[in-house]
Order: C-alpha cells, then sequence, then structure tokens
C-alpha cells in the first residue's frame, strides 16, 4: 500500500493518468524504486524525529498514500480492477486506523496517535 509495498510503476501511472490532491503524491507517485525507499526511510524518520511512535509512522506511511489520494485511486481502479487488493479503498481517517491496525496490531495509543496523525497531514 505504501510507496515501497506497492510496485514504483503502478504509482507512476497512477500520477501520469489520474489528477492528483496532494502535492506530497505529484511528486512521491513519480519516484522510482530506490527513491521510493530512500523517501520513505526520510519521511520515516521526519515523522519519528518530531515524536511519533516507529510502528505509527510505519503505519501511517502504509496507509496515508491510500487516504489522501483515494478519489484518484478510485478513478484508476476502475480501468485496472486487478489491482483492488494491493490499493484498498479508504475514505476516511477512521478506516485508515482500521486498515492500518489489521497490517501491524496498534494499540490504542497508537490508534489514536495514528489518528491525529492522519487528520493533521489531510488539512
Amino acid at each position: 500500500m505504501s510507496l515501497v509495498s506497492v510496485a514504483a510503476p503502478i504509482w507512476n501511472e497512477i500520477a501520469q493518468t489520474q489528477e492528483l490532491a496532494t502535492e506530497w503524491a505529484r511528486k512521491a507517485f513519480r519516484l522510482g524504486m530506490q527513491e521510493a525507499v530512500e523517501a520513505y526511510d526520510q519521511e520515516h524518520k521526519e515523522l519519528t524525529d518530531e515524536g511519533a511512535d516507529p510502528e505509527v509512522a510505519t503505519a501511517f506511511l502504509e496507509v496515508f498514500p491510500l487516504l489522501a489520494e483515494r478519489r484518484a485511486i478510485s478513478r484508476f481502479l476502475r480501468t485496472r480492477p486487478d489491482l483492488r487488493e494491493a490499493l484498498p479503498p479508504v475514505t476516511t481517517v477512521n478506516e485508515a486506523v482500521i486498515l492500518a491496525s489489521k497490517e501491524s496490531p496498534l494499540s490504542p495509543s497508537q490508534q489514536k496517535q495514528l489518528q491525529r496523525l492522519l487528520q493533521s497531514r489531510l488539512t
């Protein structure tokens, strides 16, 4: 789901074929695989430097692209329904927290931290 768990060519195709809502995605979705790994590592470091729990930072990076670009991803999946499992629909912050918790169990306090982090980055 994140920039590194979904192949870079898929993110690239979304960037080329869809109107993206965030400046973050306009840059990140165009990265090659090595660049995406480096960007992921840098963002993870920045989040933990800002006080995020490392597990919350990982969870954030997994679900943020799906939530931030939910409309572009939804439009893209109309032409590529075979990728629906790799790019599950996430329409709310709560859905993002639930999905992240399924991927890697988060404590209630970690879930709250993830919720706050997602909300702050979407506004």
